[in-house]
């Protein structure tokens, strides 16, 4: 079974993770081999999937296991441009 190999949507279960806030999950995957910076269609990382959702726990549970927030997507945006709150901003100005 191979934990990178994306779904019909282009996306792997670690961008599916990320975006619903399963932090047990991103957990599971990572154990077993799932790349913490693998981009879908647009070039967005799991990362910019938890950011867009405003999950602030997988945020820094994806920062923490190594993901690298300066990887941009296709347009060349980052992660962190996708902040709405102080509270999302500051998880970017932490890692500053």
């Amino acid at each position: 079974f191979d934990v990178n190999k994306p779904d019909d949507t282009q996306l792997t279960l670690l961008h599916w993770a990320a975006d619903r806030g399963n932090e047990s999950m991103i957990h599971l995957l990572v154990k077993y081999g799932a790349d913490l910076n693998v981009r879908d269609e647009d070039g967005q990382t799991p990362l910019f999937y938890a950011a867009h959702s405003s999950n602030i726990p997988c945020m820094k549970l994806l920062l923490a296991l190594g993901a690298d927030p300066s990887i941009p997507d296709n347009d060349g945006e980052l992660p962190s441009s996708v902040a709405q709150t102080d509270e999302e901003r500051a998880v970017w100005n932490e890692r500053k």
